[in-house]
C-alpha cells in the first residue's frame, strides 16, 4: 500500500497521478454535451447552493467587502484608465466609436421623451430664460433705457436726469415681471420642440461624423481618468443599500419555485442546439481546445495530488487494500 500511496503522490509529469488526470480530461473531451451537463441537476444545484448562501448572515457582509476591496484595490492604482487598457482594446473601442452609425429618431425619442427627462429639459430651459431676463432687467430692458438708468442714478428725483432714470428702472422691473410670468408659457410651448430638436441632432445621418466625435470624445475622457477618481466616484454609491437590495433581489429570484425551472430551460436551450457535439469539437472550433485541454489537465492533476496528500485518502486506500 506504501508503494502505490507514494507513486499517487508523485508529482512528475508522465507519472501515475499524471497520467490518470489526462485520462479524466480526455474522457470528458470525447463524451458529447448533453452527457457532460445535465440541465436539471445543474440547475438545482446552482439554485441551491446560491440560495443557501444568499441566506447565510454573511452573504451580505461578504458583498459589502467585496465592494469596499474592490474600490480600494483601484484607489490605490495611480495610473489612468488609458495606461492600465491594453492599446488593442482601447484602438478597437475607438475605432467602434468612430464609426458612422446614427441611431433611428423615434427609438431614441421613444427612450428620451419621458417625465423625468422632460422635467430636466424643463430646468435647464426656465433657468437659461430666468437668467437672460435678469440680463435684460439689469440693463433696463434695452441699452437706452439702461443707459438712461444709470445716467439718473444718484440724481434728485424731481430733476429731469432723476425723472427718467426712474422711468427706466420702472420700464426694467416691468419687462422682468413679464418675464417672469411668460417664462412657464415658453417653456411649455418650446419643451417639446427642444427634446424634438435634441434628438434630431443625435439622429441625423448627415452628422454621423459629428456624432462619432462626440463617443470618441466622451471615451478619451474616460481613459483619463485615474483610480482615485473612479474610486472616489464608486464611493458615491450607497454600498450597504446595494449590497442589500442585491441580496434580496437574488433571494427572491432563487427562492422562486419556477428558478429551477427556469434555469433548467436555459441549459437545455443550450444542450438542444449543441448537446449532440462533443466537447473537443465545440472547443476546437473555438481554437480553444488546446488551452482547456492544458489547463483542465493541470487542475485535475493538482487536485489529484491534493487529495491523495491526505490522512482521510490513506486510510480510505488502506481499507481497500486490506479488505
Amino acid at each position: 500500500m506504501g508503494e502505490l500511496l507514494s507513486q499517487l503522490r508523485d508529482p512528475k509529469a508522465g507519472a501515475a497521478t499524471d497520467r490518470l488526470a489526462r485520462l479524466v480530461v480526455q474522457d470528458v473531451l470525447a463524451r458529447p454535451l448533453e452527457e457532460v451537463v445535465d440541465a436539471h441537476r445543474t440547475a438545482t444545484v446552482a439554485a441551491e447552493v446560491l440560495g443557501d448562501w444568499l441566506r447565510s448572515e454573511r452573504a451580505e457582509l461578504k458583498l459589502l467587502e467585496a465592494w469596499k476591496e474592490s474600490i480600494e484595490r483601484v484607489r490605490c492604482e495611480e495610473r489612468t484608465l488609458g495606461d492600465l487598457a491594453p492599446s488593442e482594446v482601447i484602438e478597437a473601442v475607438e475605432q467602434l466609436a468612430m464609426q458612422h452609425y446614427s441611431p433611428d429618431r423615434k427609438l431614441l425619442l421613444s427612450v428620451l421623451d419621458r417625465p423625468p427627462v422632460r422635467e430636466l429639459f424643463r430646468e435647464l430651459l426656465t433657468e437659461t430664460l430666468t437668467s437672460f431676463g435678469k440680463k435684460i432687467s439689469a440693463g433696463g430692458g434695452s441699452s437706452a433705457l439702461g443707459a438712461l438708468g444709470k445716467l439718473g442714478a444718484g440724481r434728485s428725483k424731481g430733476g429731469l436726469l432723476g425723472r427718467v432714470g426712474g422711468v427706466a428702472s420702472a420700464v426694467g422691473g416691468e419687462v422682468e415681471r413679464q418675464l417672469e410670468r411668460r417664462i412657464p408659457e415658453y417653456v411649455d410651448s418650446g419643451l417639446s420642440q427642444m427634446i424634438q430638436r435634441f434628438v434630431e441632432l443625435l439622429s441625423d445621418p448627415d452628422r454621423a461624423a459629428e456624432q462619432a466625435a462626440v463617443r470618441v470624445a466622451l471615451l478619451q475622457g474616460l481613459w483619463e481618468r485615474t483610480g482615485p477618481e473612479i474610486a472616489d466616484e464608486l464611493s458615491r454609491l450607497d454600498a450597504p443599500a446595494t449590497a442589500t437590495l442585491l441580496r434580496q433581489s437574488l433571494t427572491a429570484w432563487v427562492g422562486r419555485p419556477e428558478a429551477i425551472p427556469q434555469l433548467a430551460g436555459w441549459i437545455e436551450g443550450l444542450t438542444a442546439e449543441y448537446g449532440g457535439l462533443h466537447l473537443a469539437g465545440v472547443l476546437e472550433d473555438l481554437d480553444l481546445l488546446e488551452l482547456f485541454d492544458q489547463y483542465a489537465t493541470e487542475l485535475a492533476h493538482g487536485a489529484a495530488l491534493q487529495l491523495f496528500e491526505t490522512e482521510a485518502f490513506a486510510l480510505w486506500l488502506q481499507s481497500l487494500t486490506e479488505g
